[in-house]
């Protein structure tokens, strides 16, 4: 089949002979204390379509590292390229200039915490999104995303109410989501969400 690419600023479209695919490109930032399981919940969604299973092997995320994924929007011809940029836990406590500018790049966030640790949801709090919104000051001050509680499987032993989260998402324009990679449960929410965040803006610029 005849196929050629092209590429306009954060669009890509795909032209084959039966069909126009436009594919949206964005920048997400992953971020949120260390053994969280952020890399985890990152490679069970990359994973989604194979037959993988959930395993406890950790897998220290070393500064940052860039992952890709594509999620379809339904009943349309756009799909949008997640480029997300998984931030080391520990990298909060030795943030320079670099780790400033991926800051600044990014168009939206996931900003997680396990929601049986109440620490890594003060840490969120406290230190990730702010600064997050300061680097933000200077680029782009209207990000979007997720306050995501990680482990929604540990319910029981949950540390952090409901409402803080959804008060903490709504205090930085976001949406509040559980979700649980062990349990496979609706680790999906969060990266559909802002893609269809993306296409909708996208969509509205046009």
């Amino acid at each position: 089949q005849n196929k050629a690419t092209f590429a306009i600023d954060s669009q890509l479209c795909v032209i084959t002979s039966n069909m126009v695919r436009e594919i949206v490109r964005a920048k997400v930032a992953l971020f949120g204390d260390d053994k969280i399981g952020k890399t985890k919940l990152l490679w069970m969604f990359m994973h989604r379509n194979e037959d993988v299973a959930w395993n406890s092997t950790y897998k220290m995320t070393i500064e940052v590292e860039l992952q890709i994924v594509t999620v379809n929007i339904p009943d349309t011809n756009y799909a949008v390229e997640l480029q997300i940029l998984d931030f080391g836990g520990n990298q909060i406590f030795q943030m320079d200039n670099t780790q400033r500018k991926y800051f600044q790049l990014t168009d939206h966030v996931i900003a997680a915490y396990n929601i049986a640790k109440r620490n890594t949801f003060e840490s969120l709090k406290s230190v990730w999104l702010k600064q997050f919104k300061s680097a933000q000051n200077s680029s782009n001050s209207h990000c979007s995303g997720v306050v995501l509680g990680l482990q929604s499987d540990l319910a029981a032993y949950s540390t952090v109410n409901a409402k803080e989260a959804i008060a903490l998402a709504q205090q930085h324009n976001m949406a509040a989501m559980q979700c649980s990679s062990k349990s496979n449960q609706d680790i999906d929410h969060p990266f559909h969400y802002i893609a269809q965040q993306v296409y909708l803006k996208y969509i509205n610029q046009k």
